[in-house]
């Protein structure tokens, strides 16, 4: 079992924070395929993760920015993700750590 941390960005450096256990198969399966498009999404593109409630015309979606990851990964993510009333533009960081075994001794 690993703890995931993801950081987002609300508005202008308002960050938040979601901390969750994921298992290996969904650290293989959606986060590790996730990051992986989001640190090599176009520099050019403000905003890695649009999901605020006020989409602007022009901006892409979701689904846009992502073609090749499947819509139901997508939505697994976005579940995981932070949230907060407005919603998040920007995934700051996505880190993982391996838990500790528990031992009962007695």
């Amino acid at each position: 079992m690993y703890e995931l941390v993801i950081v987002a960005d609300s508005n202008d450096a308002d960050y938040v924070t979601s901390i969750q256990d994921v298992s290996q198969v969904i650290l293989d399966d959606i986060v590790i395929p996730i990051a992986a498009a989001i640190k090599n999404l176009d520099p050019k593109i403000w905003h890695n993760w649009p999901d605020m409630w006020n989409h602007r015309p022009g901006n892409k979606t979701l689904e846009e920015l992502y073609p090749d990851i499947d819509s139901d990964k997508l939505q697994w993510f976005r579940e995981m993700c932070p949230s907060i009333e407005g919603g998040i533009h920007t995934i700051e960081s996505i880190t993982y750590y391996l838990k500790p075994e528990k031992i009962e001794l007695l």
